[in-house]
């Protein structure tokens, strides 16, 4: 229960203490996962790589606007400074955004309790789906809606022939 308690406290605090930069933190990480500060290509176990030398990616990790996870074979919880928490699952790719995220592969839990909070946006490659208030497993398929509601749009593309 006291373990419970600090676990609690440890969400709450990263929560309130990050600053506009920065956009999310790790709250839960197992297996395979890396972190880049751009999009890169390196493979490891849950690896950041950061100006000089990769690190270990652990709970409490801060995410800034534009990094870039990669996830294996295991799993990273997301949680967005205003609120949302964002499941990555195996064989994802996901950027982080503030109040958004581009999932260009795999697949993503969401859960955001807030129902009022309609600004944040998931984009995939082919539509873009605005949150509003809901739980929803997000693949590159479709929205399997848990609870609540999302808007589901459709990327309209313009093709320029020389």
């Amino acid at each position: 229960m006291f373990s419970r308690k600090i676990l609690i406290f440890y969400v709450l605090f990263s929560i309130f203490s990050l600053s506009a930069e920065e956009s999310a933190f790790a709250t839960f990480v197992q297996g395979k996962a890396i972190y880049y500060g751009s999009r890169g290509f390196v493979l490891g176990v849950a690896k950041m790589i950061g100006m000089d030398k990769p690190t270990q990616i652990e709970r409490g990790h801060i995410f800034e606007k534009g990094n870039f996870i990669l996830v294996g074979n295991g799993k990273v919880d997301v949680t967005y400074k205003e609120g949302p928490v964002i499941s990555l699952l195996k064989d994802s790719k996901y950027t982080v955004g503030d109040k958004s995220g581009e999932l260009d592969n795999g697949s993503l839990f969401f859960n955001n309790k807030k129902a009022d909070d309609k600004d944040f946006k998931i984009d995939v490659k082919t539509y873009t789906v605005g949150v509003r208030g809901t739980e929803f497993l997000l693949d590159m398929n479709g929205v399997y809606v848990r609870q609540g509601e999302v808007e589901v749009t459709k990327k309209a593309y313009l093709v320029v022939k020389p």
